[in-house]
């Protein structure tokens, strides 16, 4: 659109493709024209409108009127009077313009979405609001281009309103007619269940867990988090918790009692003789293998026994798996209003030796300098990351490249690494995979401290990939193919014998310098739901459950603290008394 630079002598625009008008406007009273001498009315001043022509998805269109009302007629002002009338005309005519170009364009918005062959309710509901305003700012207008717009706009609402009953309607049908089906369905599983003897299995836990593993949108766990869930099923919760009794994964889930779990558990303590699956359970025919009342593949396979602290996992696995069956009570056929599994009370406690005995500040610098001075210097990144918090799975599968700049809160430049992968087991043994251990992990950015990263940066590897490297193979494996990354089996001899050169317990776990680094936080003072992003957990249970184990050095040492500055205070006070009976 063409800017109007001046008036003619007629009042018609001289640049532009629209038109300017010009009106005298006379002096009333009570409703009738106030005249003069020469029985004329009296003109008090003039009214100057114009409109344009603009192209909108090039259509040739009108555009409303906009009018300014003068005391002088635009032939007897000045160049800058005209100048600044123009100017006030275009101002006028812009903010208009907005309004019914905005009309115009939701129009040809409606149109394409009614020419489309489904129904686009998510784009309507975001189109919507815009519609409301700008309908509301056109009626404001009251002119007849803004009233056609305003018309044409709402019937293509009206148009697409009836597209999407009718298909609501064809919805309802087909939900009608699955309803139906499922109805048939459901009635011929009964009957079925009715004739076959295994048919009753089908609310057992074994089903109820595989279920659970398969739901990817009910329950929030990663890959390497569902094939452990896949491990609890297919070596404990399928094999029988002793010979010629039945496994915990055929009791129904709503029939699991007390007496069944400690049954369950005590076999976890001990070796057994049982089957698992030679395939992925997550590949069999469940309901092919309930109806047929058929067996699952056996094997001589020897169940070795567990930590009470993995025993423990597995029955918070099996907790899970029933809370989530307790949304649907009538199909798992749950009469208890409380989660058995829950509430259960383990035989035995998990050792808090580990979090107990978490290395330090000084002890993990002992370890760094025990690592470099004894060939060990490969080690010194893992341990670095671990205790800044990140899984080992994690900082194995960290790439120099995955190293990048953020920017603070504060707007300070920072170095962080962008978790794309982690190291996983698989096949042909650990590769990298370009997840985390959740969904949410990945992609997720963790911040380097500088001296971290100076750790990082001194024990780099040239030619290497990968922040944590492998170490060299010397000897007779000199020439023996490695991974690029470091292997669990490289982690596990390494810190074997690190701590042995170190003097650390030898039940120390390498993931504990993350449970130091946690105490310590929290003993200075840090609030565990700050704890808690550092850690990257979803809830402040894990943070709390290191803080319940603190050393109970940590706690001496605070009330030896606490009694010597309070005797300090208390020194003061008789000092300061004292004095005043002396000077008295």
């Amino acid at each position: 659109m063409k800017k109007v630079e001046g008036l003619t002598s007629d009042g018609r625009a001289a640049y532009g493709t629209g038109t300017t008008k010009t009106q005298p406007v006379y002096k009333q009273h009570c409703g009738k024209y106030v005249r003069g001498a020469d029985g004329k009315p009296i003109v008090v001043g003039y009214r100057v409108r114009r409109h344009e022509y603009i192209f909108v998805d090039g259509e040739r269109v009108k555009t409303p009127w906009v009018s300014v009302q003068v005391e002088k007629h635009p032939k007897k002002m000045s160049p800058s009077e005209v100048l600044a009338l123009n100017r006030q005309l275009s101002d006028l005519l812009d903010c208009k313009l907005k309004t019914f170009v905005g009309l115009r364009m939701a129009t040809q918005e409606i149109v394409a979405l009614n020419e489309a062959e489904e129904v686009d309710h998510e784009r309507f509901s975001k189109l919507s609001p815009k519609m409301e305003k700008l309908v509301k700012a056109a009626q404001d207008n009251s002119d007849q281009a803004s009233k056609a717009a305003i018309a044409r706009l709402l019937q293509e609402v009206e148009r697409f309103a009836a597209r999407a009953n009718e298909q609501a309607d064809a919805l309802g049908r087909q939900v009608e007619t699955e309803e139906a089906e499922i109805a048939e369905m459901e009635r011929n599983l009964q009957r079925a269940s009715e004739v076959k003897r295994r048919g009753e299995r089908l609310n057992t836990l074994s089903v109820a867990a595989l279920s659970y593993i398969a739901d990817k949108e009910g329950v929030r766990a990663g890959p390497q988090t569902r094939g452990t869930y896949k491990g609890y099923l297919r070596n404990h919760i399928l094999v029988p918790t002793a010979i010629g009794r039945t496994a915990l994964g055929d009791l129904p889930v709503g029939g699991i009692t007390k007496k069944d779990l400690q049954a369950f558990e005590r076999s976890l303590y001990s070796d057994r003789d049982g089957y698992r699956l030679k395939c992925d359970p997550m590949k069999i025919d469940i309901k092919g293998w309930l109806m047929n009342d058929d067996d699952l593949p056996i094997s001589n396979h020897r169940q070795e026994k567990l930590m009470p602290r993995t025993a423990h996992k597995v029955l918070k696995f099996v907790a899970s798996v029933v809370e989530w069956c307790r949304q649907e009570p009538d199909r798992w056929g749950i009469t208890s209003p409380v989660n058995t599994v829950q509430a259960y009370k383990p035989i035995k406690k998990p050792s808090t030796s580990r979090r107990q005995g978490a290395p330090r500040t000084a002890r993990f610098l002992h370890l760094v300098e025990a690592a470099e001075a004894n060939g060990l210097g490969w080690m010194v990144p893992l341990m670095a990351l671990v205790r800044l918090t990140y899984r080992p799975s994690e900082a194995r599968g960290l790439r120099w490249a995955d190293l990048t700049e953020v920017y603070g809160w504060d707007g300070r430049k920072r170095m962080a690494f962008r978790l794309m992968g982690t190291i996983a087991n698989a096949s042909g043994g650990e590769k990298w995979v370009p997840e985390g251990k959740t969904e949410e992990a990945t992609g997720q950015t963790v911040e380097v401290p500088e001296y971290i990263l100076t750790i990082l940066r001194k024990h780099r590897i040239d030619g290497s990939d990968y922040v944590v490297a492998p170490p060299k193979k010397t000897g007779k494996n000199a020439n023996r193919r490695v991974k690029a990354f470091m292997t669990k089996h490289d982690v596990e001899d390494g810190w074997r014998r690190l701590k042995e050169l170190a003097g650390v317990p030898a039940q120390t776990d390498l993931y504990t310098l993350k449970h130091g680094m946690i105490a310590e936080l929290l003993l200075q003072g840090h609030k565990p739901e700050v704890v808690t992003l550092l850690t990257r957990h979803t809830t402040i249970d894990m943070v709390m459950r290191v803080y319940a184990s603190i050393q109970a050095g940590d706690l001496c040492d605070a009330i030896e603290t606490m009694h010597r500055d309070t005797q300090e205070v208390q020194d003061d006070e008789e000092g300061t008394e004292a004095a005043a009976i002396q000077s008295q």
